[in-house]
């Protein structure tokens, strides 16, 4: 299965200085000091990182599409709760308001649309 063809504004999305990472200007980030994006991300309409809950590292040329929800996996059941942390290999696309609560999602995925992805200990 191809990756779909992303077209992308330049006033709709912000680039770094760098120009490599797309970023829309409509994105939520929690705990930004745990979230690390590599080089030519493109990152949808209103997607959230919840980095206040353990650090999301998302590899090179990922796409995530518009609502997409990245957390981290719960470790532990009872209080305290505990999080894993994330990691998104490169080339991967996420789909549309699909939610990733796991440790690592490998190089080369494709995630449809709507999905709900679980890390099941």
């Amino acid at each position: 299965m191809d990756m779909p063809v992303k077209t992308v504004s330049s006033s709709e999305f912000r680039k770094t200085p760098q120009g490599n990472l797309k970023i829309c200007k409509k994105f939520y980030a929690i705990g930004q000091q745990q979230i690390i994006l590599t080089s030519m991300n493109v990152v949808e309409d209103a997607v959230i990182f919840r980095g206040d809950l353990g650090k999301i590292n998302v590899e090179a040329m990922t796409i995530l599409d518009i609502g997409c929800v990245i957390r981290p996996c719960l470790s532990s059941v009872s209080p305290p709760f505990e999080y894993k942390g994330i990691k998104i290999g490169k080339c991967t696309y996420i789909g549309k308001y699909s939610i990733i609560s796991a440790t690592n999602i490998g190089d080369y995925t494709y995630i449809g649309d709507n999905c709900i992805l679980v890390n099941n200990e």
